[in-house]
């Protein structure tokens, strides 16, 4: 009598392909640079390359995935990044693009780590910000400030009111 499958696997067949020996190299080089394994690091940058991120963003996105329990937490952590940059860019088409984008994958980061070592974190963003080619002091985690905007007005209701202008 044989057994009936009465659900469908959670997890498909693996993936199989030869790299060749740059990529190979470069691979082992990340994974080794991080303490990874090269099947892990190659689904790691996977992860992140379907949804349009950069081996730039593993550190910040490693640190996510180190809080999350059970398995696959750094693709969970990536899909997440991933929902949010797609709803933003649903809401506002600068998302969509950097350093708008960049700063809202480091801000969304840092809002999921509560108690986390702030400078380290700040460390990694700001790191990310440099390696990305963000210039300035602005703040890792900010939004709008580096952009152009106009200044903070005063006003009876409220000490500060941020003006936005809608292009």
């Amino acid at each position: 009598m044989a057994k009936s499958r009465k659900e469908k696997p959670k997890q498909g067949p693996p993936v199989a392909f030869r790299p060749g020996p740059e990529l190979e190299h470069l691979v082992a080089e990340f994974a080794s640079n991080r303490g990874l394994g090269v099947n892990d690091a190659y689904k790691h940058l996977a992860a992140l390359a379907v949804v349009g991120l950069d081996g730039g963003y593993y550190d910040l996105l490693a640190r996510q995935a180190a809080r999350l329990t059970g398995p696959n937490a750094f693709v969970r952590a990536v899909v997440h990044i991933h929902t949010a940059l797609a709803a933003a860019a649903r809401i506002d088409p600068q998302y969509a693009r950097e350093p708008a984008r960049m700063r809202l994958v480091i801000r969304t980061v840092l809002d999921q780590l509560p108690g986390a070592d702030e400078r380290v974190l700040t460390e990694v963003a700001g790191a990310l910000l440099v390696r990305l080619g963000v210039q300035g002091g602005s703040s890792p985690a900010g939004d709008r400030e580096a952009e152009d905007e106009e200044p903070v007005q005063p006003t009876a209701d409220r000490e500060k009111v941020r003006v936005v202008r809608e292009d």
